[in-house]
């Protein structure tokens, strides 16, 4: 039986979470819940939990000094952080304290799926729970190194889709992953099968043309929205990977009533 804390100062957040990791791991699963960051920290020395879902943002105590608290008195506890906050800074100083993994809320369903196939496997293995744990299904799509990378350039990618107007450099990139700029530009390529920078340009294409087609946002304040300095080299940009001009694209493709 797997125990996990989900801590969050909403209810409906809680509830939310509940319902797609029973979705996963069915009946092996035992909750407890907190509202409060100094609440986790009982609970994780009276319950135990393998893994803990902590989010960022709650009065009190937060999630980042709740998490080295329980980091530092259980480092084996897992904790993930959920932040509906797109802050490169928390992302990046929750992974300096140890928190294993971080997602923005709301969290998807696969990702969930994803982040407890990578951690319940680690459970699995530790001698201490080999007795106590029944053994979890075994994900069909990806073996469990490449979960582990998949999992670890998720928190990039989900960065990257969240903030596609801060042009985040690969360095910058790098370090939310604690590795060094060479090794994140080989780790990306290998796995998204492009270059790091083409994919951030590709990211900013795909959410323009479905502004394009969904709204009448002038061309000049979508090329600003995701960080263009000017409307012509963003149309210079749409053209070379799309074959035509953003205007011309919105003309074919508009969804909005005439």
């Amino acid at each position: 039986m797997y125990k996990i804390l989900l801590t969050d100062d909403e209810i409906l957040e809680r509830e939310g979470l509940k319902i797609i990791i029973k979705e996963v791991l069915n009946s092996q699963v035992l909750f407890k819940e907190a509202n409060s960051g100094k609440e986790a920290i009982r609970l994780s020395d009276a319950f135990e939990p393998h893994i803990i879902f902590m989010d960022i943002k709650m009065p009190g105590l937060n999630g980042i000094e709740a998490s080295q608290y329980i980091k530092n008195k259980h480092p084996d506890i897992i904790i993930i952080i959920l932040s509906a906050y797109d802050d490169f800074q928390l992302a990046q100083q929750a992974i300096r304290l140890g928190v294993n993994d971080y997602i923005l809320k709301p969290p998807k369903p696969t990702e969930i799926n994803l982040i407890l196939h990578k951690y319940i496997k680690q459970i699995n293995s530790r001698d201490a729970f080999s007795k106590t744990v029944e053994p979890f299904p075994p994900c069909e799509e990806k073996d469990s190194t490449e979960i582990q990378k998949h999992s670890s350039i998720q928190i990039v990618l989900d960065y990257i889709d969240n903030n596609l107007g801060d042009n985040m450099p690969l360095e910058d990139a790098a370090k939310l992953l604690n590795v060094s700029p060479s090794y994140f530009s080989r780790l990306f390529k290998k796995e998204m099968g492009v270059k790091f920078i083409t994919y951030t340009t590709n990211r900013k294409i795909e959410k323009a043309k479905a502004w394009l087609e969904t709204t009448d946002m002038p061309i000049l304040n979508i090329a600003l929205e995701l960080g263009f300095k000017e409307a012509n080299y963003f149309s210079k940009v749409f053209r070379k990977l799309e074959g035509i001009t953003p205007t011309e694209y919105r003309k074919r493709n508009s969804k909005l009533p005439l």
